[in-house]
């Protein structure tokens, strides 16, 4: 029977004994949990899982007990409990070798690092409904941008529109950008960003990570990217949902190398990105800001390189800095911030930023952080 399993964060022996169920399946311990489960066999433990929010993880089997009912059991009752919480949707990193187990129990995979990672979901709305989402917002902007288009050719003289000149398209027009940013908060990087790729291509496909990891809440960095970009041409703005993730969630309990969640979840990301988002929405390019400083974003950025060569072109851009020097960030704004200094962050951020984090409520998200 499955049982839940909360008493062994503060029972040392039991604890001890889930710790070493986890270290003979090849998984470390990762809070935080939200719910833990196993499964008892005369007495000792053979079998547990964890889940955080909407991820299920840390599953294990004793390897005497693989191969059968165990797991099937132990997600059945996982897969409940979250449906009674009003979780309708559920999501597993796994080792790929583990994965068609997970499918069996209705999850559906998404991507695969061969032979290091799979990312699979269960429950609705899916990756294919996020995707069709992205694609209506793309021809919202188009119709849009088509309106436009129709208006301003009324205004034209008829002679400017011979065959010669309808047949002639310039290599720019043949490339569609794209960014994935956190913005936390949108700064006058952010915008350098978006400009440099606006250098290149007509389109740029903006994506907003939608996960509430980050000092800013999701709805506000979505509004400032929004605010911040309003007046430039070209830009379509995305959120993400679950499916361009962040480092602060992307779990590395079942990887051999804690260290090794970096260039596991950019190639997860970069994978799903090349393989499945790029070619529905016509991506060719992306563009990435250089990170001189952080050790981590540059072991991101390379990952994204190698794992995207041949298919999508990746452009790193170059910090720039304020007037007097100072690289921006997006840390340093949020440093700032905590300080009450708005003076200090105000070369960093544009003016709808600013505006925002002087506002009321800058200052209520500021409180609860206090």
């Amino acid at each position: 029977m499955v049982e839940r399993l909360e008493h062994i964060i503060e029972n040392e022996t039991d604890r001890k004994e889930w710790e070493e169920l986890l270290q003979q399946s090849g998984i470390r311990q990762e809070p935080l949990y939200d719910a833990l489960y196993g499964i008892y066999d005369d007495g000792r433990l053979v079998a547990t899982g964890a889940r955080e929010g909407i991820r299920l993880k840390c599953i294990a089997v004793d390897n005497a007990y693989q191969g059968g009912a165990l797991f099937n059991s132990l997600l059945s009752r996982m897969i409940s409990d979250a449906s009674e919480a009003g979780i309708k949707r559920l999501f597993v990193y796994t080792k790929p070798a583990a994965a068609i187990a997970f499918e069996n129990l209705g999850f559906r995979r998404i991507v695969d690092v061969p032979g290091i990672a799979s990312f699979l979901e269960r429950g609705t709305p899916t990756f294919t409904d996020t995707l069709q989402s992205w694609l209506d917002e793309t021809d919202a902007f188009q119709s849009r941008s088509d309106l436009d288009s129709d208006h301003a050719d009324k205004q034209k003289d008829k002679s400017r529109h011979d065959e010669r000149v309808r047949n002639q398209q310039s290599d720019k027009d043949t490339v569609v950008e794209s960014i994935v940013m956190n913005a936390n908060p949108f700064t006058l990087g952010h915008r350098a960003l978006v400009e440099n790729a606006l250098t290149r291509a007509p389109i740029v496909h903006l994506f907003v990570l939608s996960e509430e990891v980050s000092f800013f809440p999701a709805h506000v960095r979505l509004r400032l990217v929004r605010e911040g970009t309003s007046d430039l041409p070209g830009v379509i703005i995305h959120t993400t949902d679950a499916y361009l993730i962040s480092r602060a969630s992307f779990p590395s309990y079942f990887l051999k190398k804690k260290t090794d969640a970096t260039s596991v979840q950019a190639e997860l990301d970069a994978t799903l990105f090349r393989d499945r988002i790029a070619p529905a929405l016509g991506i060719t390019n992306r563009t990435v800001g250089e990170e001189p400083i952080d050790p981590v974003t540059a072991i991101y950025n390379e990952t994204l390189k190698y794992t995207m060569a041949g298919k999508i072109n990746l452009t790193i851009v170059p910090r720039v800095g304020t007037r007097e020097g100072s690289i921006i960030s997006a840390s340093r704004v949020r440093d700032f911030f905590i300080k009450g200094d708005l003076e200090g962050l105000r070369p960093y951020v544009p003016e709808t930023t600013y505006r925002f984090l002087a506002s009321c409520e800058g200052e209520a998200i500021l409180k609860r952080h206090l």
